[in-house]
């Protein structure tokens, strides 16, 4: 009877990428060059230990671990490999900074429509419109001085609980909606 092996943890493109210190592509493209990967349904998944001894054996340099630096030129490769690296390195940037980018155009497109279509309220308006509502609560709690001590005079505490709530809700309720 054999002994089960426990399977490690498989990790996804995105853990990997972020293991190897390379983007998702490139790790497709070390998967497409014999990088170990397990395939569930239409994704990819990877064994951490198996893909850090693939890496090493295959691409043993300083940049392929951790962030991206510019390739040492003492490191023992030979030039067309520094170039290589270099260029997909420089693809992987162009990449995302074009992402970047697209989002960026993305966000502001869609900010200048809910501007258009009345969604979105100035900062001024917001900001004015909240302070006119704390002054409305700061004028009824000052103004509770000198319109409850009449009216409390002979309540049962019952009674003047009631009242108390009644005010206190008078004033949330400016507050929500800044009657005066």
């Amino acid at each position: 009877m054999g002994r089960k092996r426990k399977a490690s943890k498989l990790i996804s493109l995105g853990d990997a990428a972020e293991l190897l210190g390379v983007s998702k592509a490139t790790v497709a493209n070390y998967r497409n060059r014999g990088m170990p990967a397990v395939k569930r349904k239409r994704l990819y998944f990877y064994d951490p230990a198996k893909i850090t001894a693939w890496a090493t054996k295959h691409k043993p340099t300083k940049s392929t671990f951790g962030p991206r630096r510019k390739p040492d030129p003492d490191d023992d490769q030979d030039e067309s490999d520094l170039k290589a690296l270099t260029a997909t390195e420089l693809q992987d940037e162009l990449a995302r900074a074009k992402l970047l980018e697209i989002r960026a155009r993305t966000a502001k497109h869609e900010h200048e429509l809910e501007v258009k279509r009345g969604e979105v309220v100035p900062r001024d308006e917001v900001k004015a419109e909240r302070l006119k509502r704390i002054a409305a609560v700061k004028a009824g709690l000052l103004g509770l001085k000198s319109k409850l001590p009449a009216v409390l005079v002979g309540l049962g505490e019952s009674e003047i609980a009631a009242l108390l709530e009644r005010e206190v809700n008078e004033l949330l309720e400016r507050f929500a909606g800044a009657r005066s």
